[in-house]
């Protein structure tokens, strides 16, 4: 039994909750051999340092990622994943539109394979020297020459690797790591999940697209949000219907928010994110315009940029000489912010109503009793007023229905259906119109 069993609250589908503590906690799913269990809490990065992960571990640098935010989360669940397929992306050489001399690096774990083509550059020699400046690398990876492209893909999989390109434009790149054919990404979050629940965000390291589509439907059941990050080209590209951002913006999730950057598999701007903005109560922040400390700014042209937000999309570019995140949505369209501060609110009546139903001898079922209900339900709404997720004016409204006008067998069976209530939404300033007028 759970508390939906006795006090169940509807304002979004979902399961079990966390603690409120849990609300402000993160999970960072990586694969990694560093302890036994499926979940382990670490507070600073020492303790991690300590449990033997290295620092260009991906499970490393997302941690890292989180703790760099100011505020921060006191502490941060790593879940150990353990049905990764071996990562695979693939890189396409694209020639300048000016024939000249070119460097092409991609990083391997941070250490640069390069490139460099003469004058009149051709996709074959390009693939061909970009193969052995990576091969020579030696990082636990294998790559393989197309001819019009490059895939590289772990040894094994618990050689996990990070990467990204000197230059966004002279490369096509896609995450192309499989799901796992058996349970995949969903069983690593369940197990996770029986190891320790009290977490609300859920931060993938494995980026694929199978990966995070997969994890994005399994996400969308529970009462808890993912927060990832694709360094894919095709998530800019306006005729693109292969991408996350499509992909998941064609699912509605709305637990789910989608970040292009591209050093999304390296620096992990998604993890730097949800540090910045779990620390906070909901309804004290949005997840628009923050400034992630250790993240690079993305340059986007205006037209990459629609792209993106037209496909529900978020980005982390420079405004008026500020790095700023942009839109703070989920792939629904849905703010953040507002799916955390409907998810608070449906715990805190559960606690609420739960906790007086455990410490009253006796609630009788008589407008009486009904109305100690309805001061529960009175008192979690002035603390979502406190708290900003809810407006003061116009002020909520709690309809609790006479107890003459309920069934004899929902009387009999000790049931109180149709309470209800009607609240307006603080919502935040994103945007706005200012209009002067001046004479002389």
């Amino acid at each position: 039994m759970s508390l939906d069993d006795i006090v169940n609250v509807t304002i979004t589908a979902a399961t079990t909750v966390p603690t409120r503590v849990g609300f402000g906690i993160p999970c960072i799913l990586a694969q990694h051999t560093h302890f036994s269990e499926r979940a382990r809490i670490y507070t600073s990065l020492a303790g991690m340092a300590t449990d033997g992960f290295a620092v260009t571990e991906p499970a490393y640098l997302a941690v890292q990622a989180v703790f760099a935010q100011n505020p921060k989360p006191n502490s941060v669940v790593v879940g150990r994943a353990i049905n990764e397929s071996p990562k695979k992306v693939n890189y396409i050489p694209v020639m300048p539109l000016v024939a000249a001399v070119t460097v092409y690096t991609i990083y391997i774990n941070g250490v640069a394979g390069t490139f460099t083509s003469d004058a009149s550059p051709t996709v074959l020699e390009v693939c061909a020297g970009l193969k052995s400046a990576i091969d020579a690398l030696g990082g636990g990876v294998t790559v393989v020459d197309n001819a019009t492209s490059i895939d590289i893909t772990a040894t094994t999989v618990a050689q996990v690797f990070t990467d990204y390109s000197n230059d966004r434009t002279l490369f096509i790149r896609k995450d192309i790591t499989p799901n796992s054919v058996s349970t995949g990404v969903v069983g690593d979050i369940t197990a996770v999940r029986a190891a320790n629940d009290d977490w609300y965000a859920l931060i993938l390291t494995d980026l694929g697209l199978d990966v995070i589509s997969a994890a994005a439907a399994h996400i969308e059941t529970l009462t808890k949000i993912m927060v990832v990050a694709s360094a894919d080209d095709a998530c800019y590209n306006g005729s693109s219907t292969t991408d996350i951002l499509y992909v998941a913006e064609a699912g509605t999730y709305a637990r789910s928010s989608v970040t292009y950057h591209p050093k999304a598999a390296y620096q992990f701007p998604h993890a730097g994110w949800v540090g910045k903005c779990l620390p906070k109560d909901p309804g004290k922040i949005t997840w628009n315009f923050k400034a992630l400390a250790g993240i690079t700014v993305t340059y986007l042209t205006p037209t990459e940029i629609a792209a993106i937000e037209a496909k529900k999309g978020n980005h982390y570019t420079r405004v008026a000489g500020v790095s700023i995140t942009q839109q703070g949505v989920m792939s629904s369209g849905t703010f953040i912010d507002l799916t955390h501060s409907m998810d608070f609110m449906k715990a805190r009546l559960q606690e609420y109503i739960y906790a007086k139903l455990v410490n009253t001898d006796k609630i009788p079922y008589t407008d009486a009793g009904v109305a100690v209900i309805e001061a529960e339900i009175r008192a979690v709404l002035k603390l979502c007023i406190t708290q900003g997720i809810l407006a003061a004016s116009p002020a909520p409204t709690v309809t609790i229905p006479k107890v003459v006008d309920q069934a004899t067998t929902n009387r009999a069976l000790r049931y109180m259906p149709d309470i209800t209530f009607t609240a307006t939404t603080a919502g935040a300033i994103h945007s706005l119109a200012i209009t002067g007028t001046l004479s002389v």
